[in-house]
């Protein structure tokens, strides 16, 4: 009796560890291999991909078995799936008949279900223990999983040929679609793909794979779920050829995306496919002329202002290459910023007051503590309004606007915005920040530049309230499940008001444009658009940002590795292609005007300050902190005397004078001033012996600020003659020159002298008929 008791316990603690190793048996997860990246457009169509880690082309797989491959699969592998535990002892039966009357192994009866056990195991030799062991396992699968969750792991993990797993990745390599657009024969195909890869791979053996597709499609037709029609049309279609390669239409945001958000395989984007591959066509069409220009690489951002979504991403120019840093992702790369900040500066000085976009701003030669700006054309213009500074991308005025702003209050403004890109001080930057002194990127420009477009489309919308969500930007991507994974680039507070926007857009609307030589250039346009250009300093970074009420366009072009060429700016490299992609996108309607955040201001006319009272004057719009503005100091009341037609002050002139108003600017504006505006009147000279407190003459150069002016050296080692030049209110006065006590010579109407200095301190003393005298110290290095 004691013996078939431990005999009875071993049996039952035998089946009790078989028991616990039969439901423990299967791994968790079923599958641990690792996916390739999938990147969808906005309609989750695959539009890129990044191969897996082990090489493979493995997808996540789709959410539901299409019925087309899920029909064909079971008609050609496994016609009893769903009436069998995983173990069909039919096919066992027949597979051992067919092997012994053949004498070698030429049928394994395998279900699917045990299909996807092996796939489980692979690479683990096909023995009778191996199979055993499948056996096994399969039982244990259907107990725990239904025939959809079987069929799923088996349409994600089947073996397609070459580096091609899985169902989802075998239709775009073969067919170009996703699973759920396959028609009846293409699903056939991908059915018997798996069985004998090998044996019958796409574009080797395509007489055997489409002598198995037709035997599924009579198998489909005589089981009725096939007619007979689309039975003769799938039997036309032909069979695929070699695998075909994946649509790559945006590889730089794929980039970006697999880097900067979270580890997911499948990334939901919101490119626009269309618009994508539009403009990768402008791309490829306009990097003939940019590598006639030898610059080889661009960029292109589109994202929409309603929604703040990324609608094309081009990274970098499809022929660039290796050679020329094809992998580098020209949206995301630290650029100078050339002039591009501009409209920023002016929107943030209309905010403040300190000036209307009709205000003057001096256009002379300065230099401010060391740092002596230029514009780009070498030109300057004596004065002119805001306005058309930021059309002409002026440099001395926008420096001169900046400094009465303060670098500190504008680096703050940027950061508030959302740049991070200036992470220095604003003792490092200066004022030369304005002129590409920092760095961006074409995504953070986009960025910001979309914030405020936003602010001005909802300003109405929302009842003329800002909020926070217009200045917060999420470009982002969501994962399979439909959970958003946004980007966050948040700002610290609403940095400008929709009316100081809309005054720099609608400054920013002119479609005819100067060149940086000057030139000016007519862009067509069919709708309205705000756009700006900047160029780096040595011709490194070509920029330009166009802004409609329904997107934004960004563009930037150079070379990656940092080589300036003379064709690299704004307005010749980055511009053009700006308008081609802006007339290919939908027309809107302009923003509406923000009247509630504007106000009725009465201006000079002439100045664009607040009027004195000799002021000509305009009704305009702009904001209220405009009415701190100061009051104009250009327009003067003066006394003529009626006979002389000279002016004259109580000091020297007893009889009755005649008033006259006048617009005056200080003489060196004025000298380069009247260049442009012939309209110009210099007010009357004075009487002899008249306004002693009045300075009619100015040096032109050297110029106040210049306290060291630096000669060249010719090759026998003589110091270059130095050019002075002087102006006059008076067009017919003669200027007396002296030079550290000698006298140089007397000049009219044109003041300019050539002189040879020897290195050191010098004092030129300028006089005229009058008695005036003009007094300048400089040294020569």
């Amino acid at each position: 009796m004691f013996l078939p008791k431990i005999f009875a316990h071993s049996s039952a603690a035998l089946v009790a560890i078989l028991g616990i190793w039969f439901w423990f048996c299967l791994p968790e997860p079923l599958f641990d291999r690792p996916l390739a990246k999938e990147l969808l457009d906005r309609q989750g169509q695959l539009i890129g991909g990044q191969v897996a880690v082990d090489g493979q082309w493995r997808f996540e797989g789709p959410d539901s078995i299409p019925v087309k491959f899920k029909t064909c699969l079971v008609q050609f592998e496994d016609q009893r799936f769903y009436h069998h535990p995983g173990i069909d002892v039919f096919a066992l039966f027949r597979a051992l008949k067919q092997n012994v009357h053949a004498r070698k192994v030429v049928s394994g009866g395998s279900t699917l279900t045990m299909q996807v056990i092996r796939l489980i195991r692979s690479g683990k030799p096909r023995t009778l223990w191996e199979k055993l062991i499948e056996l096994t396992w399969a039982v244990r699968l259907e107990c725990s999983s239904d025939k959809e969750a079987i069929l799923h792991a088996y349409a994600s993990q089947a073996p397609f040929g070459g580096n091609v797993v899985g169902l989802e990745a075998a239709s775009w390599r073969y067919f170009d679609r996703p699973p759920s657009q396959l028609s009846w024969a293409e699903s056939a195909v991908l059915a018997v793909l798996p069985n004998q890869p090998s044996m019958v791979r796409p574009g080797k053996h395509d007489a055997a794979l489409k002598a198995k597709r037709n035997r599924v499609l009579r198998q489909l037709l005589s089981q009725g779920m096939l007619d007979s029609l689309d039975y003769i049309l799938a039997l036309d279609e032909p069979v695929p050829e070699s695998p075909l390669p994946l649509p790559q239409i945006a590889p730089h945001f794929l980039q970006y995306a697999v880097q900067s958000g979270p580890d997911m395989h499948r990334i939901s984007s919101t490119i626009d496919r269309s618009m994508q591959n539009k403009v990768n066509s402008l791309l490829a069409h306009y990097e003939r002329e940019l590598n006639g220009k030898e610059i080889h690489n661009a960029g292109v951002l589109i994202t929409s202002v309603e929604n703040n979504e990324v609608l094309a991403y081009a990274g970098n120019l499809p022929g660039a290459g290796t050679k020329y840093a094809g992998a580098v992702d020209c949206i995301q790369a630290m650029r100078s910023t050339g002039s591009i900040l501009k409209p920023i500066l002016t929107t943030a000085a209309f905010t403040r007051g300190l000036v209307h976009p009709q205000t003057l701003l001096p256009d002379v030669p300065v230099l401010i503590n060391g740092y002596q700006p230029e514009n780009f054309n070498l030109q300057y213009e004596g004065a002119v309004i805001v306005e058309e500074a930021l059309k002409k991308s002026l440099n001395i005025p926008m420096v001169s606007l900046l400094r009465n702003y303060g670098v500190p209050n504008f680096l703050q403004d940027l950061r508030k915005s959302g740049f991070n890109s200036f992470p220095f001080t604003a003792e490092h930057y200066g004022l030369s920040l304005i002129l590409g002194g920092g760095e961006t990127s074409l995504w953070q420009l986009n960025r910001v530049y979309g914030a405020m477009a936003r602010t001005l489309l909802h300003y109405t919308a929302h009842d003329a309230q800002y909020t926070r969500e217009d200045w917060e930007s999420s470009y982002g991507w969501s994962d399979p499940n439909g959970s958003t994974h946004p980007v966050h680039y948040q700002s610290d507070a609403v940095v400008w008001p929709a009316g100081a926007i809309w005054l720099s857009f609608n400054a920013m609307t002119t479609l005819t444009r100067p060149d940086e030589e000057g030139r000016w250039q007519q862009f067509p346009s069919q709708q309205m658009v705000a756009w700006k250009t900047g160029t780096s300093f040595g011709f490194r970074d070509a920029w330009a940002v166009g802004i409609t009420p329904g997107y934004i366009i960004s563009v930037w072009a150079g070379n990656a590795d940092g080589e300036g060429r003379p064709g690299c700016t704004g307005i010749q490299a980055a511009a053009p292609l700006l308008f081609q992609i802006i007339n290919n996108l939908p027309s809107s309607p302009w923003f509406t005007t923000p009247y509630d955040d504007l106000s009725s201001l009465i201006l000079c006319s002439k100045s664009g300050l607040l009027p004195g009272p000799y002021c000509p004057t305009d009704t305009v719009w702009g904001l209220a902190t405009m009415e701190r503005m100061g009051a104009c100091p250009y327009h003067h009341r003066i006394w003529v005397n009626p006979v002389t037609g000279k002016q004259v002050d109580k000091a020297c002139y007893s009889g009755v004078p005649e008033a006259s108003a006048t617009f005056q600017l200080p003489p060196l504006q004025a000298y380069y001033y009247r260049r442009s505006h012939p309209e110009y009147q210099d007010p009357p000279p004075w009487q002899l012996g008249c306004g002693q407190d009045h300075q009619p003459m100015a040096l032109i150069y050297p110029h106040a600020s210049s306290q060291s002016i630096y000669l060249p050296v010719n090759a026998n080692g003589n110091i270059q003659p130095l050019v002075l030049k002087a102006t006059h209110e008076d067009p017919d006065a003669a200027i007396h020159w002296h030079l550290d006590g000698n006298y140089l010579g007397t000049t009219h109407r044109v003041h300019s002298l050539t002189v040879t200095l020897a290195k050191g301190n010098h004092l030129l003393v300028l006089l005229d008929d009058q008695g005036n005298q003009l007094t300048r110290s400089f040294s020569v290095k």
